[in-house]
């Protein structure tokens, strides 16, 4: 697993339960346990442990898990700035929810697989090394595209700021389709039924194929790489775990990963949250799309999502609509950070191209791709091949 090791706070009833996680984590996991504690602390006890172990992060026993998610309720200003990962002796869909809104990082089942595991440690060592300030890692950003409301162009949206964030800033760029139910952000690339998937992609994870080795089965177009949904929806089938790694590691392979994700509201969306860099929530201006949004952003927010990773795009405005930016932000309580424009005109003309042109549209997807990625540094426009620089030159010349 590496040298770096959690120092871990375990909190959990003497049994067989704590004995094997706390084995799991100590020899397979990366993990140290500094303390363990049978009960379940007041704030103020679980502050001073705090400030006397300083851990990393805290595993509770939610085995009880309406207890669990009272007291990270209690403790949630104690618990602050210290990730706390909730277990259990069998996977409970219907626990994994309330304990996630409760504030907690991540969830876990017995046996508590080795590859789960390091998934699990991956994240939390980002989410320490992000908070202690620590010097940049070598791995790639990923940014997650969802909707409120099916239908609100979400997967149009990644789909063309993924080809703009290339052109802009000239490094590798992945496109990765976790919409299963749709699947039509691959759409955009004219992927065909035998492409090879996300599914096929974790097969060979499974298989420990190296990631590096992948590039020729990625679709390539407009000089980003996709790996596309599968051809039939796998919803319920690909465990959420699995795909967490496979974004872990093609963080590692390329610069920018982006992500068409289900609705906000979803929970494989809602688990994603901590590997995120940023997430942009999709909305149109209709009351139904608002009010999704507006119960999305609140679920997305109690998950702990950093507000400033947090980006609304306002999708197929018009001056016609009977809400206007300003009164969209009154309804959501929240700034819009780009409205783009209603123009089926253009998209049906691109078709399966980027967008490139100096339309409203287009303007709009490259200000996003921009305000995302920020300033391109200057020697990247060397990092485009010949047939990119065209198109760079007419986005520059708007």
């Amino acid at each position: 697993m590496g040298a770096f090791r959690l120092r871990t706070v375990l909190v959990a009833p003497a049994g067989q339960l704590a004995s094997e996680i706390r084995s799991r984590l100590e020899e397979e996991g990366g993990f140290e346990v500094v303390a363990q504690l049978e009960s379940l602390p007041g704030a103020e006890r679980f502050t001073a442990l705090k400030a006397q172990v300083r851990p990393d992060c805290v595993f509770l026993d939610a085995s009880d898990a309406d207890q669990a998610v009272g007291w990270l309720k209690d403790l949630e200003a104690a618990a602050a700035e210290c990730p706390l990962v909730a277990f259990a002796a069998e996977n409970r869909p219907g626990a994994v929810l309330p304990l996630l809104r409760a504030g907690a990082f991540d969830y876990l089942a017995s046996p508590f697989p080795e590859d789960t595991l390091q998934v699990v440690h991956g994240r939390l060592r980002r989410h320490c090394t992000a908070r202690a300030g620590g010097p940049a890692q070598a791995l790639g950003r990923v940014l997650g595209f969802a909707s409120g409301k099916p239908g609100s162009g979400a997967s149009t949206l990644v789909a063309q700021t993924a080809f703009a964030v290339r052109r802009h800033t000239g490094k590798r760029v992945l496109l990765v389709d976790l919409n299963f139910q749709s699947g039509t952000s691959s759409a955009w690339a004219g992927v065909r039924q035998q492409a090879w998937s996300v599914v096929d992609a974790l097969a060979a994870l499974a298989r420990n194929e190296e990631p590096s080795n992948w590039e020729s089965r990625l679709v390539l177009s407009n000089g980003i790489s996709i790996l596309p949904a599968p051809a039939r929806p796998e919803a319920g089938r690909v465990p959420t775990v699995e795909l967490l790694r496979l974004v872990e590691t093609m963080r590692r392979e390329f610069d920018w990963v982006l992500l068409d994700l289900p609705c906000a509201a979803d929970i494989l969306t809602l688990s994603f949250i901590p590997e995120l860099d940023s997430l942009v929530a999709v909305t149109t201006p209709e009351l139904a799309s608002l009010h999704l949004a507006g119960r999305s952003i609140q679920a997305l927010m109690s998950l702990g999502l950093a507000p400033g990773s947090l980006h609304l795009a306002l999708n197929r405005v018009t001056k016609r609509d009977a809400l206007q930016v300003q009164e969209v932000e009154k309804v959501l309580k929240r700034k819009i950070a780009w409205t783009v424009p209603n123009d089926y005109f253009t998209l049906h003309n691109t078709g399966l191209r980027a967008l490139t042109s100096g339309t409203a549209l287009a303007l709009a997807v490259r200000r996003m791709a921009v305000e995302l990625t920020g300033p391109a540094e200057p020697q990247q426009a060397g990092a485009l091949a010949a047939p990119q620089l065209e198109p760079l030159r007419t986005a520059a010349a708007h």
